[in-house]
């Protein structure tokens, strides 16, 4: 990799600029893009970005030596809409001296900057990490419910005609966007099984992960799967980890009974601080309506606690089928949570089976078979 100086990430991800440094909300922080930087000298990295006045302890240092920030003004607005010929025109000039790019798809920003690199012939890796149709379908806005079908039809022949393209899932992604280039599976998620299985103890606590603000992570199935359980065994307990709005989820909560069975931790850093509060708790509920791996999921399993979820997206590559669940049948996630607390032999063989999945996401292992291909790309190996 002694060829490559300069290389550029870029994604739709909004960072948070708090005076001349650099926050995330989510999993983009310093430690993902040295990564990305490890494969060059430096790291320019594409994207939207929201200046601040004040900093919130639970986000992310993003920035680091040798990363610099390329901020795009959104163009998924109304008022953007007419400015994406002068961003792919900065993004053109962004590009400038570049000797690699490495995009995630679906993303807006990513297919300009994809456009550009292919004009410049600069050796670009695609990432792809989810659906676009369905990312933009549960964006919220008119504007990305009418431009779904078509950003989805432009990122499908973007990927098919990429000459190299990672991709997150085993299956799942590879079917709804082929490609004709080389290609690879890279998990975005690197754990270690860390948990001490012997020591694991059940409780009647579940965890949700995922922003409040969006509407297709399963808060309220979780929810009624709470109140199923309390109804038929009380004692249970839900927390909700991530930041957005309660309002709306307490009253659900207040609708079914169950407001004082249910705290809002907020967000918590990825790391240290979220792996300390999983360890606290005996289940992981992630009942999506869309998802195209769920890094959540993985964590879960790392720390040794059992995971149910939806069967949507790459989410049955994960768990077994008794674990997967239509994300509409509360009752079968709810029988199934009571017929798992309800041995104690079953929780340790569910966790253990667990942790055999999770030797395809270890940390060292993936991030070689990434440099390889990166590699590959960088000297045009076909």
């Amino acid at each position: 990799m002694n060829n490559v100086s300069k290389v550029v990430f870029a994604h739709d991800h909004n960072f948070v600029k708090y005076k001349h440094d650099y926050f995330t909300k989510a999993s983009l922080n310093n430690d993902v893009l040295s990564i990305y930087k490890s494969f060059g000298s430096e790291l320019k990295v594409i994207c939207r970005a929201t200046e601040v006045n004040e900093l919130n302890n639970n986000w992310s240092q993003a920035s680091g030596d040798g990363i610099e920030f390329s901020p795009m003004p959104n163009v998924r607005c109304l008022k953007g809409v007419f400015d994406i010929r002068k961003v792919y025109h900065n993004i053109q000039e962004e590009l400038c001296g570049v000797d690699l790019v490495i995009i995630k798809l679906p993303s807006t920003i990513g297919l300009l900057v994809w456009f550009a690199a292919k004009k410049r012939g600069i050796p670009t890796i695609v990432e792809v990490i989810g659906n676009s149709f369905e990312a933009n379908m549960l964006h919220g806005s008119l504007l990305s419910k009418f431009i779904a079908p078509i950003e989805n039809t432009i990122t499908k022949r973007v990927i098919l005609n990429s000459d190299y393209v990672i991709y997150i899932t085993k299956k799942y992604l590879q079917k709804l966007y082929p490609t004709k280039g080389l290609q690879v599976v890279c998990p975005n998620a690197y754990v270690s099984p860390v948990a001490n299985l012997n020591g694991n103890k059940k409780n009647k606590k579940l965890i949700l992960i995922g922003s409040l603000d969006v509407n297709y992570k399963g808060h309220e199935i979780a929810l009624e799967i709470l109140s199923i359980l309390n109804s038929k065994d009380s004692g249970w307990h839900l927390y909700f980890v991530g930041n957005g709005l309660q309002d709306k989820w307490l009253k659900k909560a207040e609708q079914l009974g169950v407001e004082n069975n249910l705290t809002f931790k907020g967000p918590l850093k990825t790391g240290v601080e979220l792996f300390s509060f999983i360890d606290e708790v005996s289940y992981m509920l992630q009942p999506s309506k869309v998802e195209a791996q769920g890094r959540c999921i993985i964590e879960g399993m790392s720390r040794g606690k059992v995971v149910l979820a939806s069967n949507v997206g790459g989410i049955p590559e994960l768990l077994d089928d008794d674990q997967v669940f239509s994300p509409n049948d509360i009752q079968s996630f709810a029988k199934r949570i009571l017929q798992i607390e309800s041995s104690d032999d079953l929780y340790m063989s569910i966790t253990k089976a667990q942790m055999n999945v999770l030797k395809e996401f270890n940390q060292a292992q993936i991030l070689r078979r990434r440099k390889d291909f990166i590699h590959m790309a960088v000297s045009g190996e076909k």
